[in-house]
């Protein structure tokens, strides 16, 4: 009794945990949409709370979902991406330091390891520059000098300044009154500049290089590109001018490694005779590159599968049909179908036996001044599906009397 009680509570408890599962994995998978969507606020909140849900796995590159389903679940690199675009970049460098060093994103992920990297140099360099300034700021730059200490006070002195004869032009009425020096005022120092402060241009430059690099990494090369452009245009000096160029052909790499493997998808498809799947990979490279040098042969090559797929339907509807209204009984129709398709040139030896076959039995059953014709077409015919190979699986359905009219001279 009490096994049999335990049981039940064991059973009553699976669709709680199931439940519970399927709860961290929606989280997860509606926070990795709103990150792609750029909407930060509702990603964060919807990644922690499937990363901190008490049922969730360990972050891995290999998670188990649901049942079979294996997803990455690297909740810590998008968190970290998240905290670096906002501003937070010690939480950036902890949360991708951590995803790196876990292998969350590796060099297999090429677009989520690049940006991984891009984001972590970024965090570490802007929290560098934070750092310096802060210090700089609660330094005082000159620290006050110690006062010098006071000697002892002595008796004054008075001594009466030699009379300096005046200028020619003036007439001393009092020689033995000296006149006090005029007072002088000193104009204030011009602080420079702080140090740290960066040009105005920089911060457009940064941001539009962020904007490039993300859009790279999410394979949207047209926005990718006009962001770039927009960095190098921003550039006020000759290092961040490389670094925009550098960028511009890190997209074009990426954009004709993308192509290429566009291209190889596209062949593969027409390989397996898939004309559907083909035709929307060569969509995609039209729309990623429209000049690309394998547009025309591709073309070519879809063009040609679907009429040879398009001729071996309507083949295969012309055989179903002769074959079915031979065996019926129904031999002056099978015979006319099956003509016709020859004069459309849809032929093979299969449509040419079951053609010569229906006029046989047409000549068996028809009056004697017509069976001649008869059996000169159906033997003529008979020749032309055994010229295009053997028919023994093909014959069996055949009647002898049939095939010994069509075989015999």
């Amino acid at each position: 009794m009490r096994a049999l009680a335990l049981a039940l509570v064991a059973v009553l408890a699976l669709p709680a945990a199931a439940g519970a599962q399927v709860d961290w994995a929606r989280a997860y998978e509606e926070g990795v949409d709103a990150f792609k969507k750029g909407n930060d606020a509702l990603a964060e909140q919807k990644l922690i709370e499937a990363r901190d849900h008490k049922r969730a796995p360990k972050q891995s590159r290999r998670a188990n979902f649901q049942s079979i389903v294996y997803k990455p679940f690297i909740p810590d690199f998008y968190l970290g991406v998240i905290a670096a675009r906002n501003g937070r970049y010690a939480q950036a460098q902890r949360l991708l330091e951590s995803a790196l060093a876990q292998k969350l994103v590796n060099e297999d992920d090429k677009a989520e390891f690049q940006m991984a990297q891009s984001m972590l140099a970024r965090a570490r360099d802007d929290q560098s520059k934070a750092e310096r300034l802060a210090t700089n700021t609660t330094r005082p730059a000159n620290p006050p000098e110690k006062p010098p200490e006071k000697p002892p006070e002595k008796p004054p002195v008075t001594t009466v300044p030699p009379v300096q004869p005046p200028p020619s032009n003036q007439t001393t009425t009092n020689p033995g009154v000296v006149t006090p020096p005029s007072n002088t005022v000193t104009p204030p120092a011009i602080k420079p500049p702080p140090a740290n402060v960066e040009p105005a241009w920089q911060a457009g430059f940064r941001r539009s290089m962020e904007a490039a690099r993300a859009a790279l990494g999410q394979n949207r090369y047209a926005e990718a590109r006009s962001s770039q452009a927009a960095a190098r245009g921003a550039a006020g000096d000759a290092t961040s001018r490389a670094a925009a160029d550098a960028l511009g052909r890190d997209i074009d790499t990426a954009q004709l490694r993308e192509a290429q493997r566009i291209v190889d998808a596209v062949r593969l498809a027409i390989s397996r005779k898939d004309a559907e799947g083909a035709g929307t990979q060569i969509a995609r490279l039209e729309t990623l590159s429209p000049g690309h040098v394998a547009l025309p042969s591709l073309r070519k090559d879809i063009e040609a599968l679907t009429a040879g797929l398009q001729g071996a339907a309507a083949l295969a509807r012309v055989e179903r049909l002769g074959v079915k209204l031979f065996l019926s009984g129904n031999y002056k129709q099978a015979g006319d179908a099956l003509a016709k398709a020859v004069d459309s040139r849809v032929t093979s030896p299969r449509v040419y036996l079951f053609l010569a076959s229906s006029r046989a039995a047409q000549a068996l059953l028809a009056a004697k001044d017509e069976r001649d014709a008869l059996v000169a077409e159906a033997r003529k015919t008979y020749a032309l599906a055994r010229s295009g190979g053997a028919l023994p699986n093909d014959e069996r359905y055949i009647s002898p009397s049939i095939l010994e009219l069509l075989k015999s001279s």
